[in-house]
């Protein structure tokens, strides 16, 4: 994770992260439970001042034995970059509840931010083997679960989880998209678009569905009308932080980024394993596999770059390079918004590259 919390801190809503939800460790309602829906409802809202006002009421009270709330602060905390903060209000949520479902995984977002990978997937798999919290909060844990055996490479054991998101919360979007996009990349088209379709009806506004459909009904084929004789070899953004729910965001992202340059570049996406394979640890070394790679189509110029999700805001950290020599010239853009993030930071990403490329 070479950019992992640069931008962890601009305070925003954690609608996707969050759902609301009744309290997890209560089966009824009671004034304890109520407050503690109505705070996750002010976060899914996005009042993020009036919800960290009910989360700190809401640990303060002396008949709150379990810490309901703890893990509502350490997600804002989490979102606004305080780490200290964060952290403290894990270790309180799982003092007075070691099963909080929630605080296991933001503690598995913090680790994977933090670029430890094996913590994270033990985070996440301690969140999927509590029994004290709602579907929501199941499928929660199992969709971070199922991302992070991607990255790790694991699909058979990430269709599982996902599959399992999907049992315990059957009005999950990000179940049944990232359904849809593993059955995308492991060869089965038809599949693909039937969990997308699925996707799209449980949330028709959701803007990275309609992009990966928009994508896979394409071939991943652009349609270019360039002005210019450069050419842009795009590869979809890596995961680079931030809340793990979801799958294909960063193919999505280079999708729209891709709308937002034919006009003017020759486009290509490169695939989507291209990040994976060409990246090392070795900064030069990737450099030249990465020139190689745009070199083998032809372009003149290489976009690549992480991205992070975090509720309804996207952070975007990109880069763009010159084929044949040159240093890199980074970017980054912040964009928020429940239906528009994924299209604004596209957009903005688009005016710097186009500004890099006139210098």
């Amino acid at each position: 994770v070479l950019l992992c919390l640069v931008f962890l801190g601009s305070g925003l809503f954690l609608s996707r992260l969050l759902p609301t939800a009744l309290s997890p460790e209560s089966t009824s309602v009671d004034p304890l439970s109520s407050a503690y829906e109505r705070a996750f409802g002010d976060l899914r809202q996005g009042h993020l001042d009036k919800a960290l006002a009910a989360f700190q009421q809401l640990v303060a009270l002396p008949n709150n034995a379990l810490g309901l709330g703890y893990d509502g602060l350490a997600a804002i905390y989490f979102a606004k970059g305080q780490l200290t903060d964060t952290k403290t209000a894990l270790q309180q949520a799982t003092a007075r509840n070691p099963r909080s479902v929630m605080a296991l995984v933001i503690r598995g977002d913090l680790a994977f931010s933090m670029g430890d990978q094996e913590q994270a997937t033990a985070a996440y798999l301690q969140a999927t083997q509590s029994e004290s919290g709602q579907g929501w909060q199941a499928a929660t844990a199992y969709n971070a679960l199922g991302v992070s055996y991607v990255v790790e490479g694991g699909t058979d054991k990430a269709h599982d989880a996902f599959t399992r998101a999907f049992q315990e919360d059957a009005q999950s979007v990000e179940a049944a998209s990232n359904l849809g996009y593993l059955a995308w990349i492991t060869g089965n088209a038809t599949e693909a678009k039937q969990w997308l379709e699925k996707a799209q009806a449980l949330n028709p506004g959701d803007e990275t569905t309609r992009t990966l459909f928009a994508w896979i009904t394409a071939n991943g084929v652009l349609s270019t009308q360039a002005s210019s004789a450069k050419k842009i070899l795009l590869v979809p953004f890596g995961i680079g932080g931030g809340n793990l729910r979801r799958l294909g965001e960063g193919e999505a992202l280079a999708w729209q980024l891709a709308q937002a340059l034919t006009g003017t570049f020759a486009v290509e996406i490169a695939n989507h394993e291209a990040l994976a394979t060409l990246t090392t640890e070795d900064f030069a070394q990737t450099i030249k596999n990465f020139r190689k790679l745009a070199k083998d189509h032809n372009a003149t110029h290489l976009v690549w770059g992480e991205y992070q999700r975090l509720g309804s805001q996207l952070n975007v950290f990109g880069q763009i390079m010159r084929t044949e020599a040159g240093t890199p010239q980074r970017f980054s853009v912040v964009a928020d918004g429940t239906t528009t993030a994924m299209t604004t930071a596209a957009q903005n990403a688009a005016e710097k590259i186009l500004a890099s490329l006139e210098k």
